[in-house]
């Protein structure tokens, strides 16, 4: 379980689009993003997100190489446990991720909250944002409860075996959900960016079934 840990966290880094948007730093994810919205080259957007979806599936192809052909489900408790000693390194390990902890998230929440939370601030979001946030709300919850009805389902088929083809099924929802984010935009415009299905295209639908 820590390697595929390991495997997911850095797909998940490498698809991640929010921060680096942001911020401005031209990695695949974003330069994908860009040629699609911003120069409207089709082509050139698949080109970009392809590599992505490509190395996702060979890190989780290695991963699951690695570990033999064992479930990625969770353990039940029966298998031993192994504990790393940190000995007299445990307070330099506990300072250092403090002060990383402090850095990264403490001190640039705590800038957005003294800078957010005036009631100018608060008026104009609710005022300007009021409706999107409401719609963003309703959209979450539908598309939470069918993530989670299907997530419960696959779950119980993998961790049953009650298909024959309960470990391709392993593997599919590993990499469908590290899958990064501007691959599945694409795919799904591809798919459904047509007159004839329109009706879930050109409604709230899409951004649910994404």
């Amino acid at each position: 379980m820590s390697a595929l840990a390991a495997v997911l966290v850095f797909l998940l880094s490498l698809g991640e689009f929010g921060v680096p948007i942001f911020l401005r730093f031209d990695v695949f994810p974003v330069e994908s993003f860009a040629q699609f919205t911003a120069f409207y080259n089709f082509n050139a957007a698949t080109a970009a997100a392809l590599p992505l979806g490509f190395v996702t599936f060979a890190v989780l192809l290695l991963e699951r190489i690695f570990v033999r052909g064992r479930s990625f489900a969770p353990n039940r408790g029966h298998e031993a446990q192994s504990v790393i000693s940190l000995r007299s390194g445990k307070t330099a390990l506990l300072a250092s991720v403090t002060i990383v902890a402090f850095l990264a998230i403490v001190f640039p929440l705590g800038v957005l909250v003294l800078r957010g939370t005036s009631a100018e601030a608060l008026d104009a979001a609710i005022t300007r944002g009021g409706a999107s946030l409401g719609r963003s709300i309703v959209y979450a919850a539908v598309g939470a409860t069918g993530l989670a009805l299907v997530g419960f389902l696959c779950g119980y088929a993998i961790q049953t075996r009650a298909l024959r083809l309960w470990r391709s099924l392993d593997s599919l929802t590993i990499f469908l959900f590290a899958l990064p984010g501007p691959v599945v935009a694409i795919g799904l415009i591809s798919l459904w960016n047509r007159k004839a299905t329109g009706f879930v295209y050109a409604t709230p639908l899409i951004i649910i079934l994404g």
